[in-house]
C-alpha cells in the first residue's frame, strides 16, 4: 500500500485520526498537505517531523478562504492525486439542547467542507481519468446514538453524498469511497465522555458496545484509509468501509 509521490490533502490534521492518516501517508510515500484550524504545533509534530508533511492553517466553514488555498496548491503542485476530508467535529448536545448555531457549525464543518473540497478537486481529477476521495464518515451513517442527532445527521449526509459522487465519478476512472470509524481513542473521543452525565458510565458503555471490547486506536483507522487511498483497493468504488470493531453488527 504505497502512495509514492502522490501529492494528498488532509483534513482534520491536528486531531488524533487525521493525524495518523497523514503520518501513515507520510511513510508510504505521500507528499500530504494538512488542512486544520488549530495552530497544530504541538497536536501535529510528530508528523512535522517528516519532511513531506506540510500544514495550512485555516477555518474549512470558510468557503472563499477554503477555495483560495486549494486554487494555490493545486497551482504549485499541479494536482491533487488523493483528497482524505476527515475534519469533524463531536457535540454531545439533545436535539432540543442543538440550537441553529451548533447545527450550522456541525454540518458546516462535517459534512459541507467535505462537499466543497470535492466539488473543488474533482473536476481536475476527471480531467485526466484520475484521482482517489476518501471521505470519513462513521459507524453512526448507519446507526443512531441519542445526544448526536446532529453528528448523525451530518455523517449520513456524508456517506449518501460519497455514494452519489462514486456513481458520478465512475466512468472517469475516479475512485470515491467513504471510511467508517467506530469509536476511536482520540482527544475528540475523550471530551465526547467527559461531556456526558456520567462519564464513567458513558465510556462503560461504549467499551460494552464495541464486540471487540476496546476502542480503536488512530493508527488502525489510519491503515484503512491508506488502503483506501492506495492501488489495492483499485476496484473499490463507491464503499462504506466499517472499521467499528463490530459494533454495527450487533
Amino acid at each position: 500500500m504505497r502512495l509514492d509521490g502522490r501529492r494528498v490533502l488532509v483534513t482534520g490534521t491536528s486531531g488524533g485520526i487525521g493525524r495518523a492518516i497523514a503520518r501513515a501517508f507520510c511513510d508510504a510515500g505521500a507528499i500530504v498537505h494538512g488542512l486544520d484550524r488549530a495552530a497544530d504545533e504541538t497536536a501535529a509534530a510528530d508528523v512535522a517531523l517528516r519532511p513531506t508533511f506540510f500544514p495550512h492553517v485555516i477555518d474549512l466553514r470558510d468557503a472563499a478562504a477554503t477555495a483560495g488555498l486549494v486554487l494555490d496548491l493545486t497551482s504549485r503542485l499541479g494536482a491533487i492525486d488523493v483528497l482524505v476530508n476527515n475534519a469533524a467535529i463531536l457535540p454531545f448536545r439533545f436535539v432540543e439542547d442543538t440550537d441553529d448555531t451548533l447545527l450550522e457549525d456541525v454540518m458546516a464543518v462535517n459534512f459541507t467542507a467535505a462537499y466543497r473540497l470535492c466539488r473543488q478537486v474533482y473536476p481536475a481529477m476527471r480531467a485526466r481519468r484520475s484521482g482517489v476521495i476518501v471521505n470519513v464518515a462513521s459507524e453512526l451513517s448507519f446507526v443512531g446514538l441519542p445526544g448526536y442527532t446532529a453528528y448523525c445527521a451530518s455523517k449520513g449526509a456524508v456517506l449518501a453524498f460519497t455514494r452519489a459522487l462514486a456513481l458520478e465519478a465512475a466512468p472517469h476512472g475516479v475512485r470515491v469511497n467513504a471510511l467508517c470509524p467506530g469509536p476511536t481513542d482520540t482527544g475528540m473521543m475523550a471530551a465526547e465522555l467527559a461531556a456526558a452525565p456520567s462519564p464513567e458510565k458513558a465510556r462503560a458503555e461504549m467499551l460494552a458496545s464495541v464486540p471487540l471490547g476496546r476502542l480503536a486506536r488512530p493508527d488502525e483507522i489510519a491503515q484503512v484509509a491508506l488502503f483506501l487511498a492506495s492501488d489495492a483497493a483499485s476496484f473499490v468504488q463507491g464503499a462504506a468501509l466499517l472499521a467499528d470493531g463490530g459494533r454495527t453488527a450487533l
